[in-house]
């Protein structure tokens, strides 16, 4: 974790000022570092030059990813969401912030059991070709998949 939040000229650090906006946000002391350490472990598996130059994509992916691994409680990984969604819509304000439908990953895009109905063996939901081919030719496709998980439904339903 950031231990030194200034620079040398008294100014917050960028991990300054995210921890002046975990305190503007009402997250507990005791939670921030958790805050952090999600934000760091993004960075370091994306790589990114720079926030603005990631995309809803990106990080979409890794969110997908973070979800179907099943490393991190439903907890862990809301909290995830909601550090990323502090990062890049309320302190750096990337443009991938404005794609990412950050209510849909609090809601729906929990983790699911392994044994799940929709998971099969693609181990994830809605994942393989023929998915992909069907959401190439009808993009409506994708926000139903994401309605039906957000209402808990199963996708075989």
């Amino acid at each position: 974790m950031a231990t030194a939040t200034r620079r040398q000229d008294g100014t917050p650090s960028d991990w300054g000022r995210y921890l002046n906006l975990l305190i503007h946000r009402a997250v507990p002391e005791n939670i921030r570092p958790w805050y952090v350490r999600r934000v760091e472990e993004f960075l370091k598996a994306v790589r990114p030059k720079s926030l603005s130059q990631l995309t809803a994509e990106q990080v979409n992916g890794y969110l997908q990813d973070g979800s179907s691994q099943g490393q991190l409680a439903d907890w862990q990984f809301r909290q995830l969401v909601d550090a990323l969604q502090l990062l890049f819509v309320d302190l750096s304000q990337a443009p991938a912030g404005k794609g990412i439908d950050w209510e849909w990953w609090k809601a729906g895009g929990r983790v699911l059991a392994p044994d799940h109905p929709t998971l099969g063996k693609s181990q994830a939901p809605g994942a393989g070709p023929r998915f992909a081919s069907a959401v190439a030719a009808f993009p409506l496709l994708e926000t139903l998949v994401r309605t039906i998980r957000a209402m808990r439904y199963s996708i075989r339903t």
